[in-house]
């Protein structure tokens, strides 16, 4: 029988198997790596927010320093007369984890109004919020601090019959995204197919 477990980021040491050293032996290094809880705050209005913008922007104040504005760019939104602005802000939460919702939200708020041109989201009619502090184990973000990446574990493990995947496994990406991990699920089965 062969496995290819879809792992989730670090922090996974402290809550799987923390004390078995033979399990751990094989994964040297992985204590090294950290993550950090995300942000996101998504926002649906009726005005447009940001007339003649269809590009990210970058450089806000923190914790939610870019903002995209999806109404051009998704065909759903596009074609919906109802909807001014699908705005979504990402971030991190480090230093901000005492701020309240709607304090994030006003930061944010506050800081897109500033920009020439752009429209504060609470005067253009918001029509739905959601706010995700993303503050668990399996939704936190890895870190990519220079010399970390000899750290990460690669698809195939010191166990005959245990594969990883995941957006933090070594890949030819070898960025934390989504293509990441369907690069190394796609290692993982690679190798697990020599193996059979």
């Amino acid at each position: 029988m062969f496995l290819i477990m879809p792992v989730t980021a670090v922090g996974a040491r402290r809550y799987r198997n923390g004390g078995d050293r033979v399990f751990w032996r094989g994964f040297s290094g992985v204590e090294n790596l950290q993550s950090v809880a995300t942000l996101s705050l998504q926002v649906w209005t009726e005005q447009c927010v940001l007339p003649d913008v269809s590009a990210c922007i970058n450089a806000l104040d923190q914790p939610l320093p870019m903002v995209i504005d999806y109404k051009d760019l998704k065909t759903a939104y596009r074609n919906d007369p109802a909807i001014g602005s699908a705005l979504e802000w990402v971030g991190q939460e480090t230093g901000f984890e005492h701020f309240s919702d709607q304090a994030l939200k006003a930061t944010a708020y506050d800081c897109l109004a500033r920009i020439p041109g752009a429209k504060d989201p609470r005067q253009a009619g918001i029509l739905r919020e959601s706010l995700n502090r993303n503050t668990s184990n399996h939704e936190r973000y890895l870190l990519t601090d220079p010399g970390t990446l000899r750290f990460r574990p690669g698809s195939k493990t010191h166990f005959r019959n245990l594969y990883l995947a995941g957006d933090w496994i070594r890949n030819q990406v070898d960025v934390p995204t989504m293509e990441g991990a369907i690069c190394s699920g796609y290692t993982a089965i690679e190798e697990l197919l020599k193996e059979v």
